[in-house]
């Protein structure tokens, strides 16, 4: 699959090569908007920069790592992001690791996905890009966690690192190599079942890793963009114009009782229908042959 508007989010030049940076695709079909966008970001490093271009486009971005240094951050450290001291894993799991550096301890929280998604409030949300650069335990995490759930199908676009880190082992095997073939095989297949197609791949070029298996020579470490081809965005939110609002009640308002122009309602009758058309024009359950049928709010005072 292509993408004809491709964006390149974040990102910084360390040593005069691009590192940190992800592509979003802006097709149509598939962008984030501004009214309604949801960000999850896991991997975060110490670089805030992709992180604060989607925030920028307004999206609600949550980003989740964790380790000693990574204390120095708040909650909320910019506008529309929210930073949570939590791993990405395949169950909720705490665990305390000896920082030998300081001669102390330090104590991950590892949560699987669904389970954040529930903590969020964001249980049937749908999620308009999935960054993930969690070094090397993506493939755990899918395999046992996320894979298991219905999370993906409402999941727009995967921005991934990938790290096939099992063909750099020392002195590895014909059975370890079919192994991890296998492995990583079941991965991609498994996200093109889900209707996720590879619409970007790039090398890592701050790290150029290769392998060669059966003759074929590929990095190691790799940024993929997929694209959910299944997705359905979730709806626009409608924003009020007060001026327009005026107008088209004023119409409603002659039309459904045939009243003389101008319409003559006393005025605590007229604030009285005022919220249910609203509530009709923002897309409530309120159908034409209601609408029209509705008097209610005309002869019951609401204030």
């Amino acid at each position: 699959m292509t993408c004809a508007r491709l964006l390149k989010q974040g990102g910084r030049t360390c040593q005069r090569l691009p590192d940190g940076d992800k592509k979003v695709c802006s097709d149509p079909l598939v962008a984030p908007t501004w009214a309604s966008c949801l960000v999850y970001s896991f991997g975060l490093g110490h670089d805030f920069t992709f992180d604060v271009a989607m925030a920028q486009l307004g999206c609600e971005v949550f980003v989740f790592d964790d380790d000693q240094y990574h204390d120095i951050y708040n909650n909320h450290p910019f506008i529309r992001i929210h930073f949570g001291h939590v791993r990405l894993g395949t169950k909720v799991l705490y665990q305390v690791v000896e920082d030998k550096v300081r001669n102390s301890t330090y104590a991950y929280m590892y949560r699987p996905l669904d389970n954040l998604m529930y903590l969020l409030g964001h249980t049937r949300a749908s999620i308009n890009l999935l960054k993930m650069d969690i070094e090397g335990d993506e493939w755990k995490v899918f395999n046992e966690s996320i894979f298991k759930t219905d999370i993906l199908a409402r999941v727009g676009q995967l921005a991934i690192e990938i790290h096939m880190t099992d063909f750099l082992k020392p002195n590895i095997t014909a059975e370890e190599t079919v192994t991890a073939l296998y492995k990583y095989i079941a991965f991609f297949t498994t996200l093109r079942s889900r209707g996720f197609r590879l619409a970007y791949y790039e090398p890592n070029y701050m790290s150029p890793t290769f392998a060669t298996v059966a003759g074929i020579t590929f990095s190691i470490l790799a940024e993929q963009l997929w694209i959910n081809t299944l997705f359905r965005p979730p709806p626009r939110r409608l924003y009020s114009n007060t001026r327009a609002y005026k107008a088209v009640e004023y119409i409603l308002l002659l039309f459904l009782h045939n009243m003389s122009w101008p319409p003559r309602l006393p005025h605590r009758r007229r604030r009285c229908w005022l919220p249910s058309l609203r509530h009709a024009l923002l897309g409530w359950q309120v159908t034409r042959w209601q609408l029209l049928t509705s008097h209610a709010p005309l002869t019951r005072c609401c204030w």
